[in-house]
C-alpha cells in the first residue's frame, strides 16, 4: 500500500495496521495473541517459515536450531542438571535441543498459547519426551505460578523480544523476572539495540530501556552479534543476572 508519493508501506507496519484493526474489533486481545494464531494455521498448512513448525528448509528439523544453541551453549552456564525455562519456546526448533540435553524434569517450555508447542511435541518425538519429562504450558497465571515455583537457574527467550508490541512491553519483561526470581540466575534474550525506531522489529530500543525494565535485575553483558550501521542498530543477545543477597556478618549469625 502506498503512502503519498512513493513511500511504501514496509511489512511491519502493514502487520501493525492489520492487528490495530482486528483488535479494534476484538478487544481485549494482545498482539501476541493474534501473531501466534496466525503462526498456527501457518505452520499447520506445511508453510516454510523461518524458526516456526516442521518445514525450516533443513532436511533434518533438528539442524535448524543447532548454531543457535551452540553459541548459547559457549556463552552460558549450562549443564545437564541446570533447570531451564524457555519463554516462547515456539515448536521447540531451540528448546527440542535443550529437552535432548538437560536431565529429565529440568526443561519447562511456554509459550502464549499451547497450539505451537503440540507442533513441536510431534516433532522432538514421544520417545525423548517420554525419557526426559520436560513440562510446558501457555503464558496464563496457573502456568506462571507452576514455572515460578521451578526455581529456574537459567530463562531464555529466543527471537521473541524484537517481535514485543511495545505497549505490551511490561508483561513481557514482569514475566521474564517473574521466572527469574531465584538468587544467582541468569536471564538472557536475543534482543534489538538501536537509539530509535527500527521498521522491522515492533521493538528495538537502547539498553538503558532494558535495563530499566527489568530493574533490579543486573545487566551483565550484551552479546553482540550484528551491526546494521545504516541503522545504528545492533542485534546479539542481553545477559542479566538476578542478585544474590550479600553474605551475613559473623554476629547476623544464629
Amino acid at each position: 500500500m502506498e503512502r503519498g508519493a512513493g513511500v511504501v508501506e514496509t511489512p511491519r507496519e502493514k502487520r501493525n495496521r492489520e492487528f490495530l484493526q482486528y483488535r479494534s474489533a476484538h478487544p481485549g486481545v494482545t498482539y501476541a495473541q493474534w501473531l501466534n494464531g496466525a503462526a498456527i494455521d501457518y505452520v499447520k498448512r506445511g508453510a516454510k517459515h523461518a524458526t516456526l513448525g516442521g518445514n525450516l528448509g533443513y532436511e533434518n528439523w533438528w539442524d535448524a536450531g543447532r548454531s543457535t544453541v551452540e553459541r548459547y551453549m559457549r556463552l552460558f552456564p549450562f549443564t545437564p542438571t541446570s533447570r531451564v525455562i524457555d519463554y516462547g519456546c515456539g515448536s521447540l526448533r531451540v528448546g527440542g535441543h535443550f529437552i535432548r540435553y538437560l536431565d529429565a524434569g529440568c526443561y519447562f517450555g511456554i509459550d502464549v498459547t499451547m497450539g505451537l508447542i503440540e507442533v513441536g511435541r510431534d516433532l522432538v518425538g514421544a520417545e525423548l519426551l517420554d525419557e526426559k519429562k520436560p513440562q510446558f504450558g501457555p503464558i496464563d497465571e496457573p502456568t506462571m505460578e507452576r514455572a515460578a515455583r521451578f526455581n529456574a537457574d537459567i530463562v531464555f527467550s529466543t527471537a521473541v523480544c524484537y517481535h514485543v508490541f511495545p505497549d505490551e512491553a511490561p508483561i513481557y519483561f514482569g514475566n521474564l523476572k517473574r521466572l527469574a526470581h531465584k538468587p544467582g540466575a541468569t536471564l538472557f534474550f536475543d534482543v534489538s539495540v538501536s537509539d530509535e525506531p527500527v521498521l522491522e522489529h515492533a521493538l528495538s530500543a537502547p539498553v538503558e530501556y532494558y535495563t530499566k525494565a527489568l530493574a533490579p535485575l543486573e545487566l551483565v553483558q550484551l552479546h553482540a552479534i550484528a551491526t546494521r550501521t545504516e541503522q545504528k542498530q545492533t542485534l546479539g543477545i542481553l545477559e542479566f543476572r538476578t542478585p544474590e543477597p550479600p553474605p551475613r556478618r559473623w554476629w547476623q549469625r544464629k
